[in-house]
C-alpha cells in the first residue's frame, strides 16, 4: 500500500496477501483493507499504524464504514459483520459489539449518509434495510439474481444498486415502507 503525500509516494503498509477490498473512512482517518486469506486490517492514516482486526477462513468480499466512521462492516463467505470501532487503553483500535452491531447473511452493505438506514444485499439479490434506532427491517424482493453493489444519494432519499449484468435498481427511501 502506498500513500500519496505532498506529491510523493510513501509506503503506508505491507499486505503480503492479495487485497480483495479496500475503503477509506468518510472522516479520512482510517483505511480498512480486506485480503484473499480473510484478514481485515485497519490503518490509521495519521500515524500510518496497521492494526489487525479480524482473521477469517476465506477471502474478504467487501469492507466499508458507516457514514460517521464509527462502525466498520465487512463480509466473508456471505456473512456480513458490522461492529463499532473503539480504542483500547493502549490506543489500539478494536471491534466491539454494541448498538447497531449486526451479523447477517449478506455480501454487500451501505449506510445512508445520516446513518439512519443500512442497506444489505442477500444471497438471492434481495435488499434488506435495517434502521437501528428501532431495530426495524424492511425487505425488498428484487427478482435480480445478485445485486453486487449499491450507494445512497447524498441526501439519502435514493439507493441505487447494480448487478453484474449491468442492470440497476433505484429504491425511493421516501416510500411509505420506510416510514
Amino acid at each position: 500500500l502506498w500513500l500519496a503525500d505532498q506529491g510523493s509516494l510513501a509506503p503506508l503498509g505491507s499486505e503480503t496477501d492479495s487485497i480483495t477490498s479496500i475503503a477509506c473512512s468518510p472522516d479520512g482517518r482510517w483505511l480498512v483493507v480486506g485480503t484473499a486469506v480473510g484478514r481485515v486490517s485497519l490503518y490509521d492514516l495519521a500515524s500510518r499504524a496497521r492494526h489487525r482486526l479480524f482473521n477469517g477462513d476465506t477471502w474478504i468480499e467487501f469492507v466499508g464504514f458507516s457514514s460517521d466512521s464509527r462502525q466498520i462492516l465487512f463480509s466473508t463467505n456471505g456473512r456480513m459483520r458490522i461492529a463499532g470501532i473503539e480504542r483500547e487503553a493502549d490506543g489500539e483500535p478494536r471491534l466491539v459489539r454494541g448498538p447497531g452491531s449486526l451479523e447477517l447473511s449478506a455480501h454487500f452493505a451501505a449506510f445512508s449518509p445520516d446513518n439512519t438506514w443500512l442497506a444489505a444485499t442477500g444471497d438471492q439479490g434481495d435488499l434488506w434495510f435495517h434502521r437501528a434506532s428501532d431495530d426495524r427491517w424492511v425487505h425488498v424482493p428484487t427478482g435480480i439474481a445478485k445485486l453486487s453493489q449499491g450507494v445512497f444519494s447524498l441526501d439519502g432519499t435514493q439507493l441505487v444498486a447494480t448487478d453484474p449484468s449491468g442492470r440497476a435498481l433505484l429504491v425511493d427511501m421516501r416510500a411509505p415502507a420506510f416510514h
